[in-house]
């Protein structure tokens, strides 16, 4: 019987047919190799003798839905093999004569990057929410729950609309809505109508929807107005406000002033603070410097990314917000800094991990259509040449006796090696020299 299902025998994704009475009709190679029984070991056995206690599972029941309904399912399914060793499957139920077909994808790959992705989003300082191309929240951190005050199954798959009716019509939500129209990233400050809070904004629009960071400023806002209120009340903020301060002379670019938390974050004392200039803590040329402290001064911009230099020679990225203010009858430029390090390196990080994701995806499906283990391998070297940039590239394996043995090369290795075109195919035994 196995042979009218030879149709199967060379598939990349595990194919299985399970009779009425719960034993293995056919297994294909790729399903044997999943399940880590050899396929003389399953073939005419019962489901139940080979992974005893299935019946129990979510899988099972699935199964049997599937067999006894006459109706196909899908599913995601962590399975646990002998060892305690845990995989994860992409399964595709169907319902056919002899019982059910069963086509199963090993996902494991994918799950584990998804929950590299979970760690990074739940350990960054800032909110994040994504949203679909139909504004549905996607995904959001347990920062953003605490933030809202609503629970993460209570948002997924909902428009933020349809939660908080008071966005409609909101600035957050109109900016949110330009920059997906836009197809641009923006940044902005608004107070939330739920909470009354106020965040600085960053929105990055993409082809898969939408994803916003913030983070809360109110403090840095509050201590913002009390300033500009007056400057009895500004020196009591001042030296007293967690938020990294400082006070600058647009002229000269001296540090006029420094509030504690500064100190703290430069790792100088305010003596030596007070005796350096700002361009001593900013890695920007002097005359840059001195032209985006007369942009503040003027008010022609008040928001500004910078990378500061501390103490220690470590280099942090900043968030500068300045204005000026006149203290005791001169101008000068308030300074308030925050650092987003972290959080510019977590992006970057996502971007990296959203490309190696979506390096492997493509390899997934060109593979589905690819019939030889070279041109699979060609595939591999095709996606990696395109996510690192690189033009030259080959992929092998070492031997045990010490030989490079590849199965792909990039097309101007060709020529590097001085190999003639007719003669293109792997290379076999290749001697490494160190």
């Amino acid at each position: 019987m196995e042979k009218n299902y030879s149709i199967f025998d060379n598939m990349l994704e595990g194919c299985q047919i399970i009779s009425h009475d719960w034993r293995y009709l056919y297994v294909n190679d790729a399903a044997a190799k999943q399940s880590r029984v050899k396929r003389e070991n399953l073939l005419g056995r019962k489901v139940m003798g080979v992974y005893h206690g299935i019946e129990k599972t979510e899988l099972f029941s699935n199964l049997q839905k599937s067999m006894k309904e006459r109706v196909p399912v899908s599913m995601e399914n962590e399975f646990t093999f002998h060892d305690g060793d845990k995989s994860w499957f992409e399964l595709k139920i169907e319902p056919v004569p002899e019982g059910i077909f069963v086509l199963s994808i090993d996902i494991t790959k994918h799950k584990k990057a998804e929950e590299k992705k979970r760690v990074i989003l739940e350990s960054m300082a800032e909110n994040y929410i994504e949203l679909d191309n139909e504004w549905r929240y996607n995904d959001i951190n347990e920062r953003i729950e605490k933030a809202l005050g609503k629970k993460k199954e209570e948002l997924i798959g909902k428009h933020p609309y349809d939660v908080f009716p008071i966005l409609r019509g909101s600035k957050l939500y109109e900016k949110v809505k330009e920059a997906k129209e836009k197809n641009k990233p923006l940044d902005f400050e608004v107070r939330i109508p739920m909470s009354g809070r106020c965040v600085r904004v960053y929105v990055y629009p993409s082809d898969d929807g939408i994803t916003i960071y913030s983070h809360d400023i109110t403090e840095r806002k509050m201590a913002e107005e009390a300033i500009i209120e007056s400057e009895e009340r500004y020196h009591s903020l001042f030296k007293n406000n967690h938020a990294v301060m400082l006070l600058i002379d647009p002229d000269t670019g001296d540090i006029v002033d420094a509030n504690p938390a500064a100190c703290s974050f430069y790792g100088y004392s305010k003596t030596e603070l007070l005796k350096m200039k700002i361009a001593d803590i900013n890695i920007l040329k002097d005359e840059q410097v001195f032209e985006e402290m007369q942009k503040a001064r003027s008010e022609k911009k008040n928001h500004f990314i910078f990378k500061h230099i501390l103490a220690s020679g470590d280099i942090r990225d900043v968030d500068v917000y300045s204005g000026s203010i006149i203290v005791n009858g001169k101008v000068l430029l308030y300074s308030i800094v925050h650092d987003v390090t972290k959080q510019i390196e977590a992006e970057k990080e996502l971007k990296r991990r959203g490309k190696v994701v979506e390096g492997i995806n493509r390899v997934l499906h060109g593979s589905l259509i690819i019939e030889t283990e070279e041109n699979v391998a060609g595939k591999c070297l095709e996606v990696a040449e395109d996510l690192t940039g690189s033009k030259f590239g080959f992929l092998g394996e070492i031997s045990p006796d010490g030989y490079l043995n590849t199965l792909a090369i990039s097309p101007i290795a060709w020529k590097v090696f001085k190999i003639s075109s007719e003669k293109l195919g792997p290379v076999k035994k290749m001697e490494i020299v160190s």
